[in-house]
């Protein structure tokens, strides 16, 4: 059996769409994060979500985009398992959603940081080719009666010294998921770092390529 392993990140934040803002769970309460500067180390795909059934959070294993099976669970167990494709209809029923697993560095701290529903689709419209980035603005979007925001990210330019930072810190990102896709490791998920369910309506771009 595949040991346990850690992730290298240090929090685990994630966007909601409803007010534009990115929280973290400390284990007492959300606390609000501010992306002025960060640096993408590493993107990944997984299902996240909430499960209404077993009162728990919605994980799965973490694949590069969409290539490959995803087993997706709650604390009531396995939710479904293959392509996305093929089980997109059945997460989206359980509460689940396509999400972005972003490995970044903010304030020398390595985190992971989750962009789903309207926070994926800001993120996917990003600079292409780019490593650092602001969230310099929100955009205000309504899907019937459902108001939400987008955000919009700003590259920023990156000094020698900072380049060179960004390939120290991305190496344990690297070497874990390696290990992650070859089988070697299981990830440890980061369900039990979620905060209390919000009554929150992230909308899912209708335009996703892997739709």
């Amino acid at each position: 059996m595949a040991d346990k392993t850690k992730n290298p990140c240090t929090k685990y934040i994630k966007y909601g769409g409803s007010d534009g803002k990115l929280k973290y769970w400390d284990g007492e309460k959300n606390v609000n994060v501010e992306l002025k500067e960060f640096y993408l180390l590493e993107e990944m795909g997984c299902i996240s979500g909430f499960d209404e059934k077993s009162n728990s959070g919605i994980w799965s294993n973490e694949l590069y985009r969409t290539n490959g099976e995803f087993t997706v669970k709650s604390k009531g167990g396995e939710i479904a398992k293959g392509s996305y494709k093929d089980i997109k209809d059945q997460v989206n029923a359980a509460g689940g959603k396509y999400t972005a697993s972003v490995y970044a560095l903010l304030n020398d701290e390595i985190v992971n940081i989750k962009f789903s529903g309207a926070g994926l689709g800001g993120w996917l419209d990003r600079p292409d080719g780019a490593s650092k980035f602001s969230l310099s603005e929100l955009t205000p979007a309504k899907k019937g009666a459902t108001n939400y925001f987008v955000p919009v990210f700003t590259e920023l330019k990156m000094t020698d010294s900072e380049l060179e930072k960004v390939k120290e810190k991305a190496q344990p990102v690297a070497d874990f998921l390696g290990d992650l896709i070859a089988g070697k490791k299981e990830v440890s998920n980061d369900a039990d770092f979620e905060a209390p369910k919000e009554v929150v309506q992230d909308i899912v771009p209708e335009d996703l390529p892997f739709n």
